[in-house]
């Protein structure tokens, strides 16, 4: 979808969508950082509903391997139409990521999470960086959305990478889980005013699945 100048993907949370200034997530690089992944998670994969609802095709690169299939189908996720990749390392994720972005057939990526890859030595980790620079590039001209999930505290080894992804991505927002509810605050926004915030509902309702996949 289209919202003045910036192609963005909606939510599916007009809260959200409201708090991220420009009615959802932008083209490129996109951060949600948490201390748990579960309401990251949950939240990327009802982001993946709403980009198959809405036509589009939606990647989930599952480094932690803990993928269920059968929650991700009770927030309106269609497991057949995903497209899943368990890379071993970090820079083959991020090769990946670029492969898939540059093939301009996926509308959202989800990393699941940077911090769950084997990093490898600090050779390969230049070359992740790079790598990561280089998927700025390739989204802009694909309009791709590549959400990378992360956990806190950073690792002491992958501070580095964790550095390069904050100063690249175009949203970085934290994700704090409230029972059923995740507080989404908005602590970067290249596109919009930052620290903003919005409450919205992560458990797979009746209702919010319905509002998802019709």
């Amino acid at each position: 979808m289209q919202r003045g100048t910036t192609r963005v993907l909606p939510t599916g949370h007009n809260t959200l969508d409201t708090a991220l200034g420009v009615g959802g997530l932008p083209r490129g690089l996109v951060e949600f950082t948490s201390t748990s992944l579960t309401a990251s998670c949950t939240l990327a994969l009802q982001l993946s509903a709403r980009v198959q609802r809405d036509g589009g095709v939606a990647a989930f690169i599952d480094a932690r391997q803990e993928l269920e299939l059968e929650a991700a189908r009770r927030v309106g996720v269609s497991p057949s139409e995903l497209l899943i990749a368990q890379p071993g390392t970090l820079l083959r994720a991020v090769e990946l990521v670029k492969h898939i972005v540059r093939s301009g057939a996926v509308d959202l990526v989800v990393v699941d999470s940077l911090q769950d890859l084997d990093l490898g030595d600090k050779d390969e980790l230049r070359k992740a960086s790079e790598e990561l620079r280089q998927l700025v590039v390739s989204t802009s001209y694909t309009n791709a959305t590549v959400l990378f999930l992360t956990r806190k505290p950073i690792n002491k080894p992958g501070g580095a990478l964790s550095n390069t992804l904050r100063y690249l991505s175009a949203i970085r927002c934290e994700v704090v889980a409230i029972g059923r509810h995740a507080r989404v605050r908005v602590l970067k926004n290249k596109h919009a005013t930052p620290f903003t915030e919005a409450t919205i509902e992560l458990e797979a309702s009746e209702d919010l699945v319905a509002a998802l996949v019709s």
